[in-house]
């Protein structure tokens, strides 16, 4: 391995990477959400994207969040594109019975105080979905600091400090994305779950002249 082929420090970056992606997904994209990034270089959340050349382009054409709930309903009674599924997959991404959580909102348009299989409203559950994406990220980090000492440290310094830049950017998509659709809900965040420190105005206003893809203006 290139960091080592100690047993601790193998078995410690396994764990990580065996379970970032479905960390990603739960404070970036959750329950089945799709297609909420930033225009243009697509770098960071932006939920509320709109007015593109084309619709779909834009944020709000993929969750199409309202008063009564969120998601597209590509079911028979939406754009019907769950047609193109095998009969035996179909019937499950349909059925909002049989449909799991993780892929719901990509096929169904459900109301906000809707129970979920968790026993949750969608927003309670939307809420604690990011929450544990957030938390997932911070654990990531303290088992990463557990490896001091037993790797490169250059290495070990720099993995560290992309890791602080994710859990930064892992707040960022939690609190942009739950104020942004609490327009919507009009629902409070569950009481046990810290409060964004921002409001959705100071998301709004930020601004990346410099992230991945944009052209420089000289």
């Amino acid at each position: 391995m290139t960091f080592s082929n100690d047993k601790k420090v193998v078995r410690t970056i396994k764990k990580i990477m065996m379970g970032s992606h479905e960390t990603f997904v739960k404070y970036a994209t959750p329950l089945g959400l799709h297609h909420i990034m930033a225009a243009g270089h697509h770098y960071g959340p932006g939920p509320w994207v709109k007015d593109m050349p084309r619709a779909d382009w834009t944020s709000v054409y993929y969750h199409k969040a309202d008063k009564e709930g969120i998601g597209f309903d590509r079911t028979a009674s939406g754009s019907n594109a769950i047609e193109q599924y095998h009969p035996n997959v179909r019937t499950l991404f349909e059925s909002r019975d049989l449909i799991p959580d993780k892929y719901l909102l990509w096929f169904h348009h459900v109301k906000w105080n809707e129970r979920l299989n968790s026993g949750r409203t969608l927003w309670d559950e939307l809420c604690y979905t990011y929450y544990q994406g957030v938390d997932e990220i911070k654990q990531i980090k303290k088992d990463w600091q557990l490896l001091r000492g037993e790797i490169n440290d250059e290495k070990f310094r720099s993995v560290d400090m992309l890791l602080q830049r994710q859990v930064n950017e892992a707040v960022w998509w939690r609190n942009s994305c739950l104020l942004y659709f609490q327009i919507f809900s009009e629902m409070p965040f569950p009481n046990d779950l810290e409060k964004p420190d921002k409001d959705l105005k100071f998301y709004l206003n930020l601004s990346h002249p410099y992230a991945p893809g944009i052209r420089p203006q000289w």
